[in-house]
């Protein structure tokens, strides 16, 4: 069984990975960014790596966005389409146990992709 720390790095790694794909990034693109290597980038976004204040600071150098930013959970980056903003508009007006089915659709969907 996994502890709170070790959902959190999950949690956080899932964060980047959204973040880095609504930004249209590749993991090696955001690599370079960040001055890190893309099985880092992999290693953190599969929540296999923790993630030191110098790394974060990368992280969101490379995101070009806050770290604030980075570690909210509720920001998101800016639409980049009005379709996006169409989809966002209509999950906000969803109740949790739809929210929870759909995110896990979207979660199959994106591991297919990888």
């Amino acid at each position: 069984m996994k502890n709170k720390h070790e959902n959190e790095t999950v949690i956080f790694g899932k964060r980047v990975a959204k973040v880095r794909r609504a930004k249209k990034l590749s993991q090696e693109k955001l690599a370079d960014r960040s001055n890190m290597s893309s099985s880092s980038i992999s290693n953190i976004e599969r929540g296999k790596n923790n993630v030191t204040y110098s790394t974060l600071i990368d992280l969101a150098k490379g995101l070009k966005m806050d770290i604030s930013q980075l570690v909210d959970e509720n920001y998101l980056p800016q639409m980049s389409s009005p379709e996006l903003a169409e989809i966002v508009e209509k999950l906000s007006k969803l109740n949790y146990r739809k929210l929870k089915k759909i995110s896990t659709i979207i979660d199959e969907i994106l591991t297919l992709n990888d």
